[in-house]
């Protein structure tokens, strides 16, 4: 075997080396001959195995264009088998995350072509999504706020909900054993936050009636009032919109079992006429109104909170709502 001139770790080769002779040639050229067709041998495997995964088929070929270029023109490109990792990468993260390829893709394009709408999202329990007698929560893709936002990208808006959800939130008082609950405290510095914002939906009342306090539909009406207010008068930038304001009454409360049940005694009772005094609020306060009762009612497991199933059927309505706001 001929070796012409190879060069191993920066050392040259005696030219004069025409062929490995086992017997005669003398042992230190032997043992740089066999370690330079090794080297070459294993090279070669490298190159075929990078071009089977790189390449872009078709052989082996430098690209001679601008830049280095491997396969049949000048720059890199994928082969098949890479770019079928990558499709079955994003399939997996499509799947995990809820949404269809034709979702992703339609989001994409809107973002080029529409403004984004940002939601606001302000609940208590019943959006945070609690499980019924548990202290778990849903995903958020199983949440309303989440089914909304998922109905309204497939649709092809372009839109982005952001959830602010505390337990035991109600809309103008305190909880006398756990602070931090009234609704109307902070909610103008949330806005803030948040914008700018094209929709604040409000979802609150349902904590306005647990025992500790005796409120009727009427108060609840007005401590929502307050918050509508306290949403528009919110010292956000001078050029941004001060967003329109969706109130969603919750569905009455049906009697009180299981865990929470001495917490919410006597709610059933005093909650009735929520929906028709939140309807009256808003249409003082000129905005948006939607009853949930109207598609779901609360959990059987609890009589307060929302099932999953709820959850899903609750958060296909208000897209349709939404979505005509937008």
């Amino acid at each position: 075997m001929r070796l012409d001139s190879f060069s191993l770790s920066g050392a040259a080769i005696d030219p004069t080396l025409t062929s490995l002779d086992t017997t005669t040639a003398p042992r230190p050229r032997r043992l740089l001959a066999a370690l330079g067709i090794s080297t070459a041998a294993h090279a070669l495997l490298a190159l075929m195995v990078l071009f089977d995964v790189l390449g872009a088929g078709g052989g082996f070929g430098l690209g001679l264009g601008p830049g280095f270029g491997i396969g049949s023109g000048g720059g890199v490109g994928l082969g098949q088998k890479a770019v079928n990792i990558r499709r079955k990468r994003v399939a997996s993260c499509s799947a995990r995350s809820g949404y269809s390829r034709g979702a992703m893709r339609r989001s994409e394009r809107v973002a080029t072509e529409v403004p984004m709408h940002q939601i606001l999202v302000y609940g208590d329990s019943l959006t945070w999504g609690i499980i019924p007698n548990t202290r778990r929560r849903l995903a958020f893709e199983a949440r309303w706020p989440g089914v909304l936002e998922h109905d309204l990208l497939t649709a092809g808006q372009h839109v982005r909900v952001i959830e602010d959800c505390l337990n035991g939130r109600r809309t103008a008082w305190e909880d006398p054993y756990n602070p931090g609950r009234n609704g109307l405290v902070g909610v103008e510095q949330r806005i803030e936050i948040n914008s700018p914002l094209a929709l604040v939906v409000v979802m609150l009342g349902t904590n306005d009636f647990q025992s500790m306090h005796q409120h009727n539909a009427w108060h609840s009406s007005q401590g929502l009032a307050s918050v509508v207010r306290a949403i528009r008068r919110a010292p956000i930038e001078p050029d941004m919109p001060v967003p329109e304001v969706l109130v969603v009454a919750p569905p009455p409360i049906q009697r009180p079992k299981g865990l929470i049940a001495p917490k919410f005694q006597g709610a059933e009772e005093r909650c009735v006429g929520l929906a028709q005094a939140y309807e009256q609020v808003t249409a003082e306060q000129k905005c948006a109104f939607f009853d949930a009762a109207k598609v779901t009612s609360s959990s059987m497991a609890d009589g307060v909170h929302l099932d999953a199933d709820q959850h899903a059927t609750l958060g296909h309505a208000l897209a349709k709502v939404v979505g005509s706001l937008l």
